[in-house]
């Protein structure tokens, strides 16, 4: 089949909304009652080619509600095969304000009682229902700021013009009512029906409610992941006025673009089964695939830059265009490059290396034959080139486990770092760049200080690699007290390696000198989280000696021995001992920041979740430092 026959496929698709932020993508479905108010159902399969078009040509990572995989009736056979590869592979995470899936489904079967119709995979026991859990902790639930939004708009309605006026200004007083008696239901479409009354049964009252709660609920995602909409979907149009970075991601440019790049049969369901796709997947934040998204995202950002700065290819300079001005100069311009250029077959088979390779290549090829024919886009993209070397790094940052990793990559994410991914003789990093001026560089060293991969090693050859002026470790610890709340911070005021004793006797006792060292922290990088008034910001911080050790303490007997040692500890970890050796060895600047996930013994209790919640209140706790741009290099 002619690929240019097949093109307007490639961005027909039925999520509802799908949003990023540079190297965050919150992906939401178009849920049954706005599909059924807009008489609008496209082929499931598309759903396929969109994520399959923004894994390839995108650097971004997909995150997504929960409530949104169980509340599409488009989400199985294929759908449903692609997206639990996305999130087994971790490329899709899923958010919830519920850390497991048995307490997310039984407060959605709470919620919804009054709508089980509408959602009836919160409520079937059918095997072909999702089976997806939580991956991601939010913070707070979607109900609050969505009850905000819509109280918003119900006190609006009254001054709406025009034709709907009549309607509008009989719907304000039910959903204004409906929302002021609300006691803990879902804010659906079917909750405000008996308040509606006869107005309920007009199709225009019901598809405005439904896109008002749709589109406030993509707003309160969108501020979770600091996210943006892919932008250009027939149908949703709606939502593009949410678009923040257009058009980085417009479906219709990276669609057209990957019809250039001779990607379309990847795209393809059929072409390209799941099988073949999946190595793609498996390898998409490698550094063949990163590095191509990247580059993608160089040659439209650098195109849009050019396209509101100088005359347009049809002779009408408009230096603030609307995004269909700006999609229709977009695609004139890729089509003149398509003709220069040709499509570029992609003849080698679907591996990382070879298609990374090949929309590297591609991507580079076209800017070359723009930039010819455009000495002023020629010079756009010189001087914003995605392939420079590393920026010298002003903060590392060291995680051990998943959860203290993930919960870092998502708190970077969430306020706009952008990532790459990084390859040195030893250590993998992932350099975030775009927040306060600072360059932040993200290590994961093996547990404890010790061994190969211990934290002294891999912080010596990271400060080796990268030079950076902080280092800090990040994540879980264990508290001295049960009255410390899981989730609070612990930042080290004085480190205290617990390891290093004399053992010896006197007469016939046995005595024990301690021989670790206790360093206190540099008061300049001390000082900053000091200054940065974190419990004004909502985190429970305690400042003081953290104690650092070889051992996984699981024993309650052990740890109060440690306390009797250290009776000013407020808690204690595994790598702070290794980074503050490899630290102080190389004059870097070092901190340990980790929060309360247990109190050394009965670790196996609800770990996961207590670990979720630590890894998140400690990374967020050293971002929000790190944004506030003291801790760059030079000050």
């Amino acid at each position: 089949m002619d690929r240019r026959s097949s093109l307007p496929r490639l961005w027909v698709a039925e999520p509802r909304c799908r949003a990023l932020y540079e190297n965050a993508l919150y992906l939401h479905f178009l849920d049954r009652e706005l599909a059924q108010a807009a008489s609008w159902r496209p082929a499931r399969t598309e759903i396929v080619r969109l994520l399959r078009l923004l894994s390839l040509l995108t650097d971004a990572d997909f995150y997504c509600g929960l409530s949104a995989l169980y509340e599409n009736d488009a989400v199985d056979g294929p759908v449903l095969r692609e997206l639990e590869l996305l999130t087994r592979t971790g490329n899709l995470a899923a958010f919830s304000h519920e850390l497991g899936r048995d307490e997310f489904l039984e407060s959605r079967r709470i919620a919804y009682e009054h709508d089980a119709e509408r959602y009836p995979n919160y409520f079937s026991t059918r095997d072909s229902v999702p089976l997806f859990a939580p991956t991601r902790w939010k913070r707070l639930g979607s109900t609050a700021p969505l009850h905000r939004e819509l109280t918003t708009w119900a006190d609006e309605l009254p001054r709406t013009n025009g034709k709907w006026q009549p309607v509008a200004l009989g719907l304000a007083g039910p959903v204004g009512d409906a929302l002021r008696r609300r006691e803990g239901q879902a804010i659906t479409f079917s909750y405000f029906r008996p308040e509606l009354g006869d107005l309920a049964q007009k199709p225009s009252v019901e598809y405005r409610v439904r896109r008002k709660i749709s589109e406030a609920f993509t707003k309160d995602y969108m501020q979770v992941g600091n996210g943006d909409i892919v932008t250009g979907i027939p149908g949703l149009q709606f939502f593009d006025n949410l678009s923040t970075t257009f058009p980085i991601y417009d479906a219709p440019v990276l669609g057209y673009l990957s019809y250039i790049l001779g990607c379309s049969d990847l795209i393809d369901l059929q072409a390209t089964p799941l099988d073949a796709f999946e190595p793609l997947i498996l390898s998409r934040r490698g550094v063949h695939l990163n590095s191509a998204g990247a580059g993608v995202r160089w040659l439209i950002d650098g195109l849009s830059r050019w396209s509101v700065s100088s005359r347009s290819p049809t002779g009408v300079v408009e230096p603030t265009p609307g995004q269909g001005v700006m999609r229709a100069r977009l695609r004139a311009i890729l089509q003149y490059a398509a003709r220069a250029t040709g499509v570029m077959p992609l003849d080698a088979p679907p591996q990382p290396e070879a298609v990374g390779a090949h929309i590297t290549d591609g991507v580079a090829r076209l800017a070359r034959v723009l930039g010819d024919r455009h000495p002023d886009l020629r010079m756009i993209y010189e001087q914003t080139h995605w392939g420079q070397a590393v920026e010298q790094v002003d903060v590392l940052l060291v995680t051990v486990n998943d959860a203290e990793t993930s919960a870092l990559t998502v708190a970077l994410q969430e306020v706009g770092f952008r990532s790459r991914t990084v390859f040195y003789a030893n250590n993998t990093y992932q350099i975030y760049t775009g927040v306060a001026g600072s360059v932040v560089a993200a290590v994961r060293s093996g547990m404890s200080s010790r061994g190969m991969s211990g934290s002294t090693l891999t912080v010596q050859e990271a400060i080796d690699d990268l030079r950076p002026a902080y280092v800090i470790g990040v994540g879980v610890a264990f508290g001295m007290k049960e009255s410390q709340p899981i989730g609070q911070v612990l930042i080290s005021r004085q480190l205290a390696d617990y390891e290093l004793q004399r053992v010896g006797t006197v007469g016939r006792r046995l005595q024990v000198i301690e021989r670790g060292s206790r360093v206190d922290a540099h008061p300049r990088i001390l000082g900053r989280f000091l200054a940065a008034s974190l419990a004004e910001h909502g985190f429970d911080v305690q400042f003081g000696q953290v104690v650092s050790g070889d051992k996984l303490v699981d024993n309650l007997d052990f740890r109060e021995a440690l306390a009797k040692r250290f009776p000013e500890a407020i808690g204690g970890e595994m790598e702070g001992a290794g980074i503050q050796a490899a630290a102080d060895r190389e004059g870097t600047q070092w901190l340990v920041v980790k929060a309360v996930c247990d109190y050394a013994f009965g670790k196996s209790s609800d770990k996961i979740k207590r670990q979720a919640v630590a890894a998140d209140s400690a990374a967020r706790a050293v971002v929000h430092v790190i944004s506030q741009g003291g801790l760059r290099k030079g000050l």
